[in-house]
Order: C-alpha cells, then structure tokens, then sequence
C-alpha cells in the first residue's frame, strides 16, 4: 500500500487507517488507496468486519 492509506487484518477484523493526521481529509490519491485496501478488504475471506479510521485527532471527509 501506500503510507497514506494503512491496512491490518487480525482476528477477523480488516481496519483501514487514513494516515493523513493533520487532517485525514479526502484526495484523490487517498480515494484511489482506499479503493485498493476495499478490494483487498474483499478478496480476504476471514475478514468478519471493516473498520475504517483516522490516525490522529481529526477526520474531515472533505477534499484536501
């Protein structure tokens, strides 16, 4: 992946982790990651639940 867009699988929780903690905000870059790690999400067949979060204290889902 990528250091903006950070993926984990253990115990049958997939978690994605927006790694832009100034702001997490949404670019394109991010948006095309965060497709990638929704299709590995996916394709792991253990994988019970996806957890998206931001690294940091912020989340902004507008465009940065």
């Amino acid at each position: 992946m990528s250091d903006l867009v950070i993926t984990d699988f253990k115990d049958g929780v997939f978690v994605i982790t927006l790694n832009h903690p100034k702001a997490n905000a949404l670019s394109l870059e991010m948006v095309k990651l965060l497709q990638v790690a929704f299709t590995e999400a996916a394709q792991q067949g253990m994988a019970r639940v996806v957890l998206l979060r931001g690294a940091g204290d912020d989340f902004r889902a507008g465009y940065l």
